[in-house]
């Protein structure tokens, strides 16, 4: 076979394999990205409050959901919750020492409406506060009850297929700044601090939970202090203290 019959079966061959894959292209659907995704972003906790989001992403054919997220009340406080931009209606509320979670703290949320409907929404927001300085920790969640799934329907009644991977996690970071009284106490308003994260009524407990910049002591009796391994830290004390 010369040369010249080679190169004219090659350009033949290849024309045909070309032609081949466009049909398979064509022929094949394509993959769409994961749909119908909760998320909820890591949240870190200092000082004052902050807000968790809870976020439905890439949903199709959502009419309605029940689900709850949850915290422990040792470590952080559910201060506040708002309904999201969910076209139906939202019923939240806030429960306390949920008998069957071992005593923690949840938003209860209820998606209803009987249409469906496609995007991107907020179910809802939650403001925490930190009660006690922890490592971070994944939020659990849940159905109606302790151990259920979160339940997302369409219209028809049909179950949803959910993403629940990028719920995520919170932590307790420990205060820059805490406050000293020796009338303080466990129960008290305590100036609108929080008992054993940053209000106490001794400056030796004032400075080992305090990650920096300063103490704030009250006029009042207290015991004696020493200050380790925390360079620039100020202990500011007011006349009498």
């Amino acid at each position: 076979m010369s040369m010249k019959w080679v190169r004219a079966l090659s350009r033949a061959f290849s024309v045909i394999m070309v032609t081949s894959l466009l049909v398979l292209s064509m022929a094949v659907p394509m993959v769409s990205a994961q749909a119908n995704e909760v998320w909820v972003q890591a949240v870190e906790l200092q000082d004052g409050a902050s807000t968790v989001t809870v976020e439905l992403r890439d949903f199709d054919d959502l009419a309605g959901c029940n689900f709850w997220l949850y915290v422990d009340p040792d470590w952080a406080y559910i201060d506040s919750c708002s309904a999201g931009n969910f076209p139906g209606t939202t019923t939240l509320a806030i429960q306390r020492d949920v008998p069957s979670s071992g005593g923690l703290d949840a938003v209860s949320c209820i998606l209803d409406d009987t249409a469906n409907h496609d995007g991107n929404f907020v179910m809802f927001t939650a403001v925490l506060k930190p009660v006690e300085t922890h490592s971070a920790v994944a939020f659990p969640y849940t159905g109606i009850g302790w151990g259920t799934t979160p339940v997302f329907k369409n219209a028809a009644g049909g179950d949803l297929a959910v993403d629940v991977t990028n719920i995520t996690t919170y932590e307790v970071l420990a205060p820059t700044e805490v406050w000293v009284d020796d009338g303080y106490t466990v129960s008290g308003d305590n100036d609108g601090h929080t008992w054993g994260y940053n209000a106490f009524n001794d400056i030796q407990e004032g400075i080992d939970a305090v990650s920096a910049s300063t103490v704030h002591v009250a006029a009042g009796s207290y015991s004696g202090f020493t200050i380790t391994g925390k360079n620039g830290l100020e202990v500011l004390g007011e006349d009498g203290a």
